[in-house]
């Protein structure tokens, strides 16, 4: 009789965490860090008197425009462009910050700089990231309506209530976005008296003056990256899910296992986590920004320092931002891509993978050098002596492991 030999069962190539999501993750928040370190320097520049070099990139990587409002209007320009009704605004040049290069800006496209621009109550409004262009959008009250002496980038402007703008213009996409979103939040708030001023026989000192600034620009910014982190965590999450699964799919298809994704108990509890995951972080940037910022500037003040010296400490701030944003970026992506795949392998009834260690690492992890080749449950993971816990590729942070699906079958 016959025996049909049964062979070792085949291993699915890796999947690697997308590098093009993990970019656009990091682009989106990068472009948050640039907006609040740049609010944060105008903030000071009005108390200190001169401004902070940040080191920005020029254009056209960064915009900034103004919606400028006068009770219950808001003054929108129609571009020549032919892209709809914008508010004024244009690209960041070198050594501007987004405030400087709206001052710059209305110059150009108002023929001059409303002289309530910068005031207590002007501030960031919107954040978007799109065409690789960060655009910062502020909000600036008004006492009145001005005439504007437009450029040849526009032909025509009004000032205009914003629902009917919203529904009866051809608005820019960006601006639409930026508008619906404030209309939505604010507009029961319009016309609304401002809070009551503390009236004092004595001009305010300078560290008054800074702590008010520090403190309305943490408010600002807590309720701004609050508002936009669902948004940002569930768009990379998205993109992730998609990178991942079409990768997964492939690799799968090469070892002759053929799969069709669908929602799935355990695929949601893993989207779900990854987006909790990264709105908690996201939200942790405004807040560990302004305990550094607030760290410096008044180590400034006591120390007498001038402008020159606590530019540089905001700089160095600025850098260790950016450098987060970044780590956070690369880490998450590794991670969701790591949550992701082990529930979409359970979903297909794959419970062994074989651990690779990317060898890719300034300092690798001894422990997960030792793991390389071995096969581990993917429900359980592998033990870690180092941490003494239970892991899978690419969780912990700085991780770049993967490992290779075991397909069990014949040949």
């Amino acid at each position: 009789m016959a025996v049909r030999a049964m062979v070792k069962p085949k291993l699915a190539e890796p999947v690697w965490p997308n590098a093009g999501v993990e970019a656009a993750y990091r682009r989106e928040l990068q472009v948050i860090v640039v907006a609040m370190a740049s609010d944060m320097s105008d903030r000071i520049r009005q108390i200190w008197g001169d401004s902070v070099s940040l080191g920005m990139d020029a254009a056209p990587r960064y915009a900034a425009g103004c919606m400028f409002r006068f009770q219950s209007l808001v003054l929108l320009l129609h571009r020549t462009d032919g892209l709809g009704w914008a508010w004024p605004g244009g690209g960041v040049e070198a050594g501007e910050t987004f405030m400087t290069a709206v001052e710059r800006e209305c110059v150009e496209e108002l023929g001059h700089c409303p002289p309530a621009f910068w005031n207590e109550d002007t501030e960031i409004i919107d954040v978007q990231n799109g065409y690789d262009v960060g655009f910062v959008t502020y909000e600036c009250p008004l006492a009145a309506t001005f005439v504007p002496r437009l450029n040849y980038e526009h032909d025509r402007y009004m000032w205009i209530a914003p629902q009917l703008a919203l529904e009866t213009l051809s608005l820019h996409p960006g601006v639409r976005s930026t508008l619906q979103e404030w209309w939505d939040q604010k507009c029961e708030r319009l016309d609304i008296a401002q809070d009551a001023k503390k009236i004092s026989t004595r001009p305010p000192t300078r560290s008054v003056l800074l702590q008010r600034a520090l403190n309305r620009w943490g408010t600002t910014w807590t309720r701004r990256v609050e508002t936009m982190a669902d948004r940002i965590a569930r768009d990379f999450a998205t993109k992730s899910k998609n990178a991942t699964e079409r990768a997964m799919k492939a690799k799968l298809a090469k070892a002759g296992f053929t799969v069709k994704f669908r929602p799935t108990e355990a695929s949601t509890t893993a989207f779900d986590a990854v987006v909790a995951e990264n709105v908690g972080l996201i939200k942790t940037i405004p807040q560990k920004y302004l305990s550094d910022v607030q760290a410096q500037v008044w180590q400034s003040v006591m120390a007498g320092s001038d402008m020159k010296t606590l530019s540089e400490g905001l700089q160095e701030k600025f850098g260790i931002a950016w450098r987060r944003a970044s780590l956070i970026a690369k880490d998450q992506n590794n991670k969701a891509k790591a949550v992701m795949e082990r529930a979409r392998r359970l979903d297909n009834g794959l419970t062994e993978a074989v651990w690779m260690h990317s060898h890719a690492g300034v300092t690798p992890r001894p422990t997960h050098v030792a793991m390389n080749g071995k096969t581990y449950d993917i429900v359980k993971g592998m033990w870690d002596s180092a941490v003494q816990k239970w892991i899978w590729p690419g969780v912990q942070i700085n991780c770049r492991c993967s490992d290779r699906a075991v397909v069990p079958g014949f040949e």
